[in-house]
């Protein structure tokens, strides 16, 4: 990647994270999914979560502050935290029901088994010699990719599997790879069917396809999407999504003599294809309806080069691969990064890292994930198991510093709840 190419990135970047914009309903910045590093808490807002008490027997317990009744532990819109097996901030969460939930955060992969969360399996960095940080978890029914990077100097990605072997129970597996891990900002989508994972670094440009191999090992298909290269352009990645194996997304921009424009890019299974948007915005980040079943839609973050004003669209995606009249359009502001999930086109859940929003298919409205008054840290991933059921996970607060581990989190919303944090 080009120095012009990575600053002009940067400069989106900043334009759109850190200027504040005050705006009636703020939401996101950033691509879809992402590994961040710990920062300073956000400001007050709707959102809040018990402090992080003391460990007892490995468990991370979640004490209720004083105004909270006792064993009360959910939100007034219907997020009921969780106790953790392992205190480390979780940054990633798939499911394929709510009963059944995966986690990743430092070196551990955790599950929620429908009771409570496990540690499922830890990276052993001593017989390994090296560590590995887990950034990313996709679940399917008995078959889980996680990602994860080395450190550095040699930062690679690193995968870890769940998946059945030579026809018996599914096992843990570890797959290193000479695949450079060069970005913070990651977007990735797995296959109904497991039998592939699509993963973009914002900062490579590259397109990697994972699949298993006879061996046991991954097989890596590798693209860098762009037009003719005598057109002098650069290219830039954000945001990936797919409904099929062939019928994969991604969204960015060229930039060419100090001109950028926004791109969409489609694979058909044979090869890619570059729309140019008529928008003088860039989409930033994307994803899309999960159910194959149902129409096609993609959520995305646009972001004015110029102002770093930013905004959310929800559009619906026609047969030929093109993209309809926008369902939704709202201006966004927020702390984090943009972040959501669509098992259909009427129900999605998003969050900017501190706000979490709920899509019933009408309208777009904050729900609250506090409980007792102080934020909770930040909100690093979640995952939607309906318009009334969400998993939301993230580092909890209080911030003591970069050189001090801070604690996670994993807030639960099952079916319908009421506004004064009850069950109808």
């Amino acid at each position: 990647m080009s120095r012009e190419f990575s600053r002009a990135r940067s400069w989106i970047r900043y334009l759109a994270c850190g200027l504040p914009f005050a705006v009636a309903a703020p939401l996101s910045c950033a691509a879809s999914g992402v590994e961040r590093e710990p920062e300073e808490g956000p400001g007050p807002d709707a959102s809040v979560l018990p402090d992080a008490a003391s460990l007892d027997d490995g468990a991370a317990a979640l004490d209720a502050p004083s105004d909270v009744a006792a064993g009360a532990r959910c939100s007034s819109g219907g997020f009921c935290y969780e106790a953790l097996p392992v205190p480390v901030p979780l940054v990633a969460v798939s499911a394929t029901s709510m009963d059944q939930a995966w986690a990743v955060g430092g070196d551990v992969i955790m599950r929620w088994d429908g009771t409570s969360w496990k540690a499922a399996y830890r990276h052993d960095g001593l017989t390994s010699g090296t560590t590995v940080a887990l950034r990313a978890v996709f679940a399917a029914t008995d078959d889980v990719w996680t990602v994860g990077s080395t450190p550095f100097p040699d930062r690679r990605l690193h995968l870890v599997r769940y998946a059945r072997g030579d026809g018996g129970a599914p096992v843990f597996r570890e797959v290193s790879t000479e695949e450079p891990s060069v970005g913070d900002f990651w977007s990735g989508w797995l296959t109904p069917s497991a039998d592939a994972l699509w993963f973009l670094e914002a900062d490579s440009g590259h397109v990697l396809r994972f699949l298993d191999a006879a061996d046991g090992g991954i097989t890596i298909d590798r693209w860098l999407p762009q037009g003719e290269p005598e057109d002098g352009a650069y290219y830039a990645w954000y945001g990936l999504w797919g409904f099929a194996g062939d019928d994969v997304y991604l969204s960015g921009m060229t930039c060419s003599f100090g001109s950028c424009t926004s791109l969409l890019a489609h694979y058909d299974g044979a090869s890619w294809s570059l729309t140019v948007l008529e928008d003088p915005r860039i989409v930033t980040g994307m994803f899309g309806t999960r159910d194959p079943g149902q129409p096609k839609h993609l959520w995305l973050e646009l972001v004015d080069f110029s102002s770093g004003a930013r905004s959310i669209r929800l559009v619906p995606v026609s047969s030929d691969g093109g993209l309809g009249s926008p369902v939704l359009e709202r201006a966004a502001s927020g702390c984090g990064v943009f972040m959501g999930s669509a098992p259909a086109p009427g129900a999605a859940w998003l969050s900017d890292g501190c706000l979490v929003h709920r899509w019933n298919g009408s309208k777009l409205e904050v729900t609250p994930i506090a409980v007792g008054g102080e934020p909770p840290g930040r909100v690093n991933a979640l995952w939607a198991g309906g318009a009334d059921e969400a998993w939301v996970v993230g580092s909890s607060l209080p911030y003591k510093g970069p050189n001090v581990p801070d604690l996670g989190f994993a807030a639960r919303r099952e079916g319908k709840w009421l506004a004064d944090g009850g069950k109808p």
